[in-house]
């Protein structure tokens, strides 16, 4: 998450995937998949990512043919029959969730600068960088930690990001250094989310820059040659929500993310009742709202929302369900406690809808047995 309140007790508790909780607020880059690799070949580049925080459906890694420059699914790139095996570079883990001594692709090792404030926020806490052993004299004019480290020839290619007790956030881009001496000789500007990784792709000798909703592809001159934007929308030929890349930035299609909790086999219902809408109506759906539970779950009348969105209403109670089988396997030993927590994300959008009869049943219906007629099985 990007922000992060310091007064708790001004948000409900929003429950993950994972399990686990956590509150904050949310922005867009929060539901995209995170890229887990990049394997760089003669011909082509892949992308390989993992599923994002607020559901598991799993992207298809994506592939960048070098001659032709487009960039497309590759759902079966696993076997990696399209690139050459023998020239295979893969990038180095995520910062995240890298563990033993850190390298540089070329297997270099590395000691990332770190810094972090106290809870006064005036007072550092600084770990020096260090290549090779050697101390790297690299002068950071603000408090901020490397991510990722890469050294092609002279030069000293580092991601940046803000690291607090409230969680990572966007540092001040992609920092290039001279190795002899340290000074800086280029900062890129990546946008506000932290760089998770630098990769350097030795056939074209760029250096590749990826953050949380958009990938950056830099040359040795220092200039951006390429950029990626991720982003989710409908795929007009299936009806199904899918991960896209964009040369600009994108907003995703607030209901393709909605349908991407849904079972596979509503997809192109989903889809077609979305395509009865005015695109103005659709894409005012709010995912703030329908993350950020639980403003509406009192009696004190529903929030103001565009009638035509009622057409969401059938689609609440199927999400709602599969939420429940793929978090909890024997959902049917819930608490009723425990179902009003897993299901406040859905009794969200259904508050907001009171006027419409089935919606107000959802909002108000606290128990998931009652909802789904599965108390008949207990």
């Amino acid at each position: 998450m990007t922000r992060f309140v310091l007064n708790l007790t001004v948000l409900w508790v929003l429950v993950t995937c994972s399990g686990k909780a956590e509150a904050g607020e949310y922005e867009d880059a929060d539901i995209l998949p995170k890229v887990t690799a990049l394997t760089f070949g003669e011909d082509a580049v892949s992308i390989q990512f993992k599923a994002g925080r607020y559901h598991r459906k799993q992207p298809p890694s994506f592939e960048l043919k070098r001659s032709s420059g487009e960039l497309l699914p590759a759902p079966n790139l696993a076997n990696k029959s399209l690139l050459n095996p023998e020239s295979l570079e893969t990038a180095s883990s995520e910062y995240q969730s890298r563990s033993g001594a850190l390298r540089t692709d070329d297997g270099k090792s590395y000691e990332p600068y770190r810094c972090t404030l106290a809870d006064d926020y005036r007072t550092k806490m600084e770990t020096p960088m260090t290549i090779d052993g050697i101390p790297f004299p690299t002068h950071f004019e603000k408090c901020i930690s490397v991510s990722q480290v890469q050294i092609v020839g002279d030069l000293v290619w580092m991601g940046t990001y803000h690291e607090s007790s409230h969680g990572d956030w966007g540092g001040v881009g992609l920092i290039v250094a001279r190795k002899d001496s340290g000074d800086i000789a280029a900062r890129i500007n990546t946008g506000k989310y932290p760089i998770t990784r630098v990769a350097y792709d030795s056939t074209t000798t760029h250096i590749w820059a990826v953050t949380w909703d958009r990938i950056f592809v830099v040359n040795q001159q220092m200039n951006v040659v390429e950029k990626y934007f991720l982003y989710y929308d409908f795929d007009r030929k299936t009806g199904y929500p899918a991960l896209m890349f964009a040369r600009k930035v994108t907003r995703s299609h607030p209901l393709a993310v909605f349908a991407l909790h849904l079972p596979e086999t509503l997809y192109e219902t989903f889809f077609h009742t979305v395509q009865k809408l005015p695109d103005g109506i659709a894409r005012n759906f709010s995912l703030y709202e329908f993350y950020m539970c639980c403003t509406g779950l009192n009696n004190e009348g529903a929030l103001q929302h565009s009638k035509e969105l009622e057409v969401l209403v059938p689609f609440l109670l199927p999400a709602f369900e599969r939420s429940l089988e793929r978090l909890v396997p024997d959902h049917r030993h819930l608490s009723k406690n425990a179902s009003r927590t897993w299901s406040r994300i859905w009794r969200q959008v259904a508050c907001n809808y009171r006027q419409n009869p089935e919606a107000k049943r959802l909002c108000e219906t606290e128990d998931w047995a009652e909802l789904t007629g599965s108390h008949k099985s207990r």
